[in-house]
């Protein structure tokens, strides 16, 4: 009998989730729920959203597992131990939590940083491939991912093996990150960073033209031309 599990993913802005069914074949995604977005950046909001989320996940009678893929660093136990794009989500059990507010309705909670959830999904439906190595990034709110050497999953002393995202890219005057750190990958190229670069008027681009107001916007526009094979 296919397990039914519910899959909660944990963005820096949203929570995503559906209802997957895995059997020995593979995993079948049943369906998708309404994406619920964070407002406030603060970990109180956070967890009353998942709440809500699993109480409608648990209204199927035969879900009792869930699957928690999130945003910051995570232990091969399952605990969020900082995930600094909402505050105070630090040293949290989502397996104590969910636990203690649904009691026997959950069997297991499984949780997983979002990178290694993603990159263990991609390894395993390319299996038939023969892919025995592998480096995957995840480019979004943030930069994670995951490396796969000889068809197991590296996770590092601390865990966070293939966490390319906090790779310190500035050594000087960097961009503090969320993480504590300056400098690090993800602030000069995830999504809102390059929001942030757009709305700093530092790439103009129109119709195919550009205005170099200055040298930044200069060398960006020749980044961009040479990566889109135009001169």
């Amino acid at each position: 009998m296919p397990l039914r599990v519910l899959a909660i993913d944990i963005g820096g802005a949203a929570i995503k989730s559906g209802v997957v069914e895995v059997s020995k074949s593979g995993a079948v995604i049943e369906c998708e729920m309404p994406p619920v977005s964070i407002i406030q950046r603060r970990f109180d909001a956070l967890k009353a959203a998942v709440i809500d989320v699993v109480a409608e996940g648990l209204r199927d009678a035969a879900m009792s597992d869930i699957a928690i893929a999130t945003t910051g660093t995570v232990t091969p136990g399952g605990i969020v131990v900082k995930a600094g794009v909402y505050e105070g989500y630090e040293h949290i059990s989502w397996a104590r939590i969910l636990k203690s507010r649904f009691r026997q309705k959950i069997r297991r909670v499984k949780v997983l940083n979002d990178g290694i959830a993603a990159t263990l999904a991609e390894f395993n439906g390319r299996k038939e491939k023969k892919i025995h190595d592998m480096l995957h990034v995840v480019v979004g709110t943030g930069i994670g991912g995951g490396v796969i050497i000889n068809g197991r999953l590296l996770r590092g002393a601390s865990g966070i093996a293939g966490a390319i995202g906090h790779v310190k890219v500035v050594a000087m005057d960097g961009i503090q990150c969320v993480c504590g750190s300056t400098g690090c990958v993800q602030m000069y190229a995830a999504g809102p960073s390059i929001l942030r670069y757009a709305q700093e008027g530092m790439v103009a681009v129109k119709c195919g033209s550009a205005r170099p107001n200055d040298e930044k916007e200069l060398d960006l526009m020749k980044c961009w031309r040479s990566v889109n094979g135009r001169r």
